[in-house]
């Protein structure tokens, strides 16, 4: 048997139409429409997708057809398309009475035998009046047979006529204010790909007479979280799709006594000010801030209608320096055996502003860390210089607080006796670049990526996920690492980790996950935290010694705006003998 895969019903046309129509949608099927999931009448313009349903299935069920009557009768637009509608619902008395009334056509003829239509000759008024002849035959698309010959009926007027085969019309349109119809008797997603965004232009430029549609501003800076120690750009975006942009409104607001900026001073009242420019807007932020938080709002308008959810921002102005340190050890000089050095110092306390960190340079080498330590493993013989300087989030730095120490290497020779040996040694880490201070080792996954802002330790860090203040997507976002487990006693998985979850979102996660090559899945971890801070976490894997497995490290966001995101440094797989 042949089998031409093409020609086959997909259902999937949603795309189809997806593709040709120019404003944001929702979309779902007709069986969630029916139980009550999707109410019609929460839109103003719907788009029924029928296909080559049929009498067996059902163009239109009773429940379907209720729910589009009172559609209508609410002043709705919609626009209908699919063969067999007329046969089923007219001829094989499925619902006469909805099909002349509601869809106002009365069925004529089972097969127009064409794949071509045109607009009317004369007119009479068609929306595609004008436009060129088009087809409904496209490549890969089913095969539409069986077009239904219609005829326009209780106020409609023919939209389309076929051309060529058994003529007729193929289309009617009606309106009466804002209750409006459009009813093709062949589907719309088998017209030409070139030709279906002319005409779904024409039918939505008919049915869209008492559309709302949204309005909606994005600002673009500063990002939500954001630190600055000069006064940052207050800039965005804004658009509206069904009518012109007339202005774009903000207003700042000071967290330390919620006062507003009324353009030249501060108030108590909510005050909304007017930017310069629409689809790109700015607005001056006053160059006198005093250190704090501000919340940043913008609302477009367009017509009447005003941005229902503004976008918002907060940011942190900052332009204190933080204190210097003291350094602890190693100091004045002294001299310290060779092997793992630490170099500690004291802690600096918050001072109210932006978060701090710290820049540890060893002989000019820099190293960035959160923690008030840093160990180095291997150093040279003879004098090194260090020192460590506090810098904020603002980009605020303190002086820089140096001393020195001396490393001595010492020869020590013993002798080696051994008897019944049977092994033994120190636990190894097999994991590769698990400070991800070079690009080897991870696979990046969707989002992942290297990371100077936030370290643990080191000089970067890695991020999955999405952070605060950028568009949310439904996306899993990891790093992941093969790695062979030798043989051993025991196989421990460590790291840092630094999560931020907006909202606490139950639905957005974190997670460590682990694979074998069995495909065998286990989550070690799943959690929805905002901590903000960097937290150790251990996972005992003794159970893989032996195996191959890839360690999962991400952070899934579930597409609203309230976005998840992972922190990740210091991470090792220590296997012990």
């Amino acid at each position: 048997m042949r089998m031409f895969l093409d020609r086959m019903n997909r259902y999937d046309y949603a795309i189809q139409h997806g593709e040709a129509i120019s404003y944001p949608f929702d979309s779902a099927s007709n069986e969630a429409v029916q139980e009550g999931q999707i109410s019609l009448t929460n839109y103003g313009l719907v788009d029924w997708i029928l296909g080559e349903e049929s009498a067996p299935d059902e163009t239109l069920n009773a429940t379907e057809r209720t729910l589009l009557e009172a559609f209508l009768d609410s002043g709705g637009a919609l626009f209908l398309s699919g063969t067999e509608v007329g046969w089923h619902l007219d001829d094989q008395g499925g619902d006469p009475d909805f099909y002349n009334a509601r869809l106002r056509a009365g069925y004529t003829g089972d097969d127009a035998e064409t794949y071509e239509v045109t607009p009317p000759s004369p007119p009479s008024g068609s929306i595609f009046e004008g436009l060129a002849p088009f087809r409904f035959d496209a490549p890969g698309m089913y095969d539409a047979d069986y077009p239904d010959q219609i005829t326009p009926l209780n106020g409609s007027v023919a939209a389309l006529t076929y051309q060529g085969g058994g003529g007729g019309t193929a289309a009617v349109q009606y309106a009466d204010g804002c209750e409006r119809l459009v009813y093709f008797g062949f589907p719309f997603e088998t017209i030409l790909p070139d030709q279906r965004p002319a005409v779904m232009g024409r039918v939505l430029d008919f049915l869209d007479q008492c559309l709302t549609l949204p309005v909606n501003t994005k600002i673009v800076t500063p990002t939500y979280g954001s630190a600055h120690n000069t006064v940052p750009p207050f800039e965005g975006t804004a658009e509206a799709y069904s009518a012109m942009l007339q202005r774009v409104e903000v207003h700042i607001e000071r967290a330390s006594d919620g006062q507003y900026w009324e353009g030249s001073d501060w108030v108590t009242e909510m005050t909304w000010l007017t930017a310069t420019g629409t689809t790109e807007w700015s607005y001056d932020l006053p160059q006198t801030l005093n250190d704090d938080d501000y919340s940043l709002r913008a609302r477009a308008w367009a017509a009447d209608e005003v941005d229902a959810s503004p976008a918002a921002v907060v940011f942190t102005y900052d332009t204190v320096s933080p204190t210097s340190t003291s350094l602890i050890a190693p100091t004045g000089g002294i001299t310290i055996p060779a092997g793992t050095v630490t170099l500690a110092w004291k802690p600096v306390e918050p001072d109210g502003g932006s978060d701090l960190a710290y820049v540890v340079a060893l002989d000019g080498q820099p190293y960035t860390t959160t923690q008030p330590v840093y160990t180095v493993t291997s150093t040279a013989e003879g004098l090194h210089t260090w020192g460590v300087h506090v810098f904020d989030a603002a980009g605020n730095r303190s002086e820089w607080t140096t001393d020195t120490f001396y490393i001595s290497w010492y020869d020590c020779y013993l002798p080696l006796v051994m008897r019944n040996f049977e092994g033994g040694g120190e636990c190894t880490d097999v994991l590769v670049n698990g400070g991800f201070e070079s690009g080897e080792g991870w696979v990046l996954n969707r989002l992942a990526t290297y990371d100077t802002t936030r370290v643990y330790s080191g000089a970067r860090s890695m991020r999955v996920g999405i952070p605060p203040g950028e568009p949310g997507d439904d996306v899993y976002s990891s790093v992941s690492q093969m790695v062979t487990l030798p043989a051993g006693s025991a196989a421990t998985l460590h790291l840092w980790v630094y999560p931020i979850s907006e909202g606490n979102d139950p639905d957005d996660l974190h997670y460590v996950w682990l694979s074998d090559q069995g495909e065998g899945h286990e989550t070690l971890d799943l959690t929805t935290t905002d901590g903000w801070a960097w937290v150790e976490r251990e996972y005992d894997l003794s159970a893989y010694l032996g195996q191959t497995v890839t360690i999962y490290i991400g952070a899934k966001n579930d597409g609203d705006d309230d976005t998840v995101a992972l922190y990740v440094d210091d991470v090792t797989l220590e296997v012990c003998p």
